[in-house]
């Protein structure tokens, strides 16, 4: 699984465990701001490496968020 980290609230938001697309989406635009189409292909192809299909799919659909988001 992919383990990147991100906080909600001031706690760890583990990949994965439960976090839809749309919440890492969300988070990544406040973290990464334009980078984070960047950092979300980065994980999906991660995932995918590491052969977890579960967090692929929440990381390629996080990608898909953040590439469309304005």
């Amino acid at each position: 699984m992919a383990s990147v980290p991100f906080e909600k609230d001031g706690k760890a938001l583990p990949v994965g465990a439960g976090a839809g697309a749309e919440v890492l989406a969300v988070l990544m635009r406040r973290r990464f701001g334009t980078k984070a189409p960047t950092v979300a292909a980065w994980c999906a192809m991660l995932a995918w490496s590491e052969g977890t299909d579960a967090s692929y799919r929440i990381w390629t659909e996080a990608f898909k968020l953040v590439r469309h988001a304005k």
